[in-house]
Parts: structure tokens; sequence; C-alpha cells
């Protein structure tokens, strides 16, 4: 496993473990997250103030939510994730599963951009494209 690889993979378990001093040791200060959670509002999380919200948000609309790495591809400066969630759906006893993709940025050892996108070809895309 690359350095890069277990960088997402270590944010991965840190998520799922609701780590968030875990998940920060992994990021810039300046980390950029988006979500598909926040997608309607073409908002971001910027810095670790932003990623403490969008922790605490999904914990308060999805309180059993709890991410899984499925796959990642090591791409030089970035890393390219498949992903599982796994979730009850609010007010129910139904289990929900989707797969999403990321992109994770890297530079000098640390998560600097973090998207998350509905399909594989999205995400390839966004990897493609020069860093934001």
């Amino acid at each position: 496993m690359t350095d890069n690889v277990e960088l997402a993979a270590r944010g991965y378990e840190a998520f799922a473990r609701r780590d968030i001093d875990g998940l920060l040791a992994l990021l810039d200060p300046d980390v950029v997250f988006t979500s598909l959670i926040q997608e309607s509002e073409g908002g971001e999380y910027r810095g670790y103030e932003g990623v403490r919200e969008f922790l605490h948000t999904v914990g308060e609309v999805l309180p059993d939510w709890r991410p899984e790495m499925v796959s990642a591809e090591d791409h030089g400066d970035a890393v390219l994730v498949k992903a599982r969630i796994h979730v009850t759906v609010p007010d129910s006893e139904v289990p929900l599963e989707q797969v999403m993709w990321q992109v994770l940025r890297i530079r000098d050892g640390l998560g600097v951009r973090w998207d998350f996108f509905r399909t594989e070809a999205e995400a390839r895309t966004a990897l493609a494209a020069p860093p934001a």
C-alpha cells in the first residue's frame, strides 16, 4: 500500500470511528471538503472547522452513518477512492448502502482537498483536471 493510499485508509478508519482529531491529523488546516450532502447548496466545508461541521451535520441527520473504503488507486498527488456508505433510513429500520467515489488531493503528506462524487466517471474526470 502506498503512503497516499495508507493516508486515505487511515482517514476512512477515523471517519468510521467518528474520531475527529484522528481525521484532522491527516488533513491540512486549510483543507477543502465537499460532500454530496451539501451538493444541493453548492457549498464546501473549509478548514478544520468545516470538517467538524460536516461530521456534526452527518451525525445529526444520519446517526449510524458509516463509511467503508472499498478500493483506492494512487495517482501521485491524489487518491481515487471507491467507498460504500452504510446507513439506516431515518425513522425506519431500513438499511441502505450507497457506493460513492472520492478524489483526495494530497500535498506534503496531508489531505488538502476531499471531493465526493456519485459516479466513477465523474470522479475520474475530476482526477484528470488540474487541482483546484
